[in-house]
């Protein structure tokens, strides 16, 4: 089931749309991509052991994500706000960036591990929220009382790695306004599973959405966005508040992991001083002699265990469809069974039992 399925109600006044031009009477709507990582991020929740640094200029992914459209810049790196204060060191008084993380929380009732996206702090702000991250609830609490942009990520990446039923997602659904639905790293089937897991827990709750490219780096900034009839920075930030938000540009695919994971290893590769890709090719003289001249415990071990993983993520993710699809069933079943005929009516129409009203 795609996003636009979704009841509006559900997800804010607008919902979600694939394209990149959704604004009101014909004008461009105004575009952020909330899920951007620079070097400050590292390679660790790419699942790439053995790798060190991570790839991403905060100057050059500026720079891209202005030349792709982007009207508000910013960065989410893992519990670091180092790569947005890198940038705004250069750039003192850029009306178009402001200072953003992912803040990796717990929830210790459930063991999960979870993503929040938190947009427009500073810096007293941020170590506050790294104090609070043992607890998803402290956090969030936190986040709720000073009116912080707080967006609940990658729901679907827990509900895959923890296995845990849905009931478990309905207290941590409960603390969050937002949720990021589409995110551009994840494939469609993990995006559907976050949609339908906030769906099924936030009921007719009005809520908001955020999207994102998750990329690493300049190279796919952008191409996943977070949208508004907004025409200021400000106004998309209230738009963001109000839930006035739409998610639009491509879904992610393995293929784009893959493609973050192998700038990895090409950055890697020259930190350790080897001859870049291009200098040995040209001595060489064959793409294959260049593949060889890699170092193989850089470029083998993060690739055959990101492909296992993905491997076992396509199926859980099957696996978690298959089950809710048949949770839907049980409970219009169970609907069914609580209408009744009305003796009184010759052509038998349905009527609502007490117990459904």
């Amino acid at each position: 089931m795609g996003l636009e399925a979704f009841s509006v109600t559900s997800f804010g006044p607008i919902g979600s749309d694939s394209s990149l031009e959704s604004g009101a009477a014909g004008r461009r709507a105004f575009h952020a991509d909330l899920h951007v990582h620079s070097r400050y991020s590292g390679p660790a929740h790419l699942r790439a052991p053995g790798l060190r640094g991570g790839v991403g200029d905060p100057e050059a992914i500026y720079r891209e994500a202005k030349a792709r459209g982007m009207n508000l810049v910013t960065l989410t790196d893992l519990d670091s706000i180092d790569g947005c204060l890198e940038f705004l060191g250069r750039h003192p008084d850029a009306p178009d960036f402001v200072i953003s993380e992912e803040v990796t929380a717990r929830d210790p009732r459930t063991g999960l591990d979870l993503h929040v996206l938190v947009f427009d702090i500073n810096e007293a702000r941020h170590r506050e929220l790294q104090r609070l991250r043992g607890d998803v609830r402290d956090l969030a609490g936190y986040a709720r009382r000073e009116g912080l942009l707080a967006s609940l990520s990658r729901l679907g990446g827990a509900a895959v790695a923890g296995g845990r039923a849905v009931a478990d997602f309905g207290p941590i659904v409960a603390l969050f306004d937002r949720f990021e639905i589409r995110y551009g790293t994840f494939g469609r089937l993990h995006n559907d599973l976050s949609a339908r897991l906030i769906q099924m827990a936030a009921g007719n709750r009005s809520i908001g959405v955020t999207a994102g490219s998750g990329a690493h780096g300049p190279a796919r900034v952008g191409r996943t966005t977070t949208a508004s009839n907004a025409s200021t920075p400000a106004r998309f930030l209230e738009d963001l508040r109000s839930c006035r938000t739409w998610a639009a540009g491509e879904e992610g695919s393995v293929w784009a992991s893959s493609a973050d994971l192998s700038r990895l290893v090409a950055q890697e590769y020259r930190s350790l001083g080897w001859p870049a890709v291009e200098d040995v090719s040209r001595r060489k003289g064959t793409l294959a002699r260049t593949l060889l001249a890699l170092p193989l415990h850089l470029v083998g071990t993060p690739f055959w265990g990101h492909g296992l993983q993905s491997a076992r993520d396509l199926r859980r993710l099957r696996k978690e469809h298959r089950r809710l699809d048949r949770l839907d069933r049980e409970a219009f079943q169970a609907r069914a069974r609580s209408y009744s005929s009305d003796p009184n009516n010759r052509s038998a129409r349905w009527v609502l039992t007490k117990e459904e009203c």
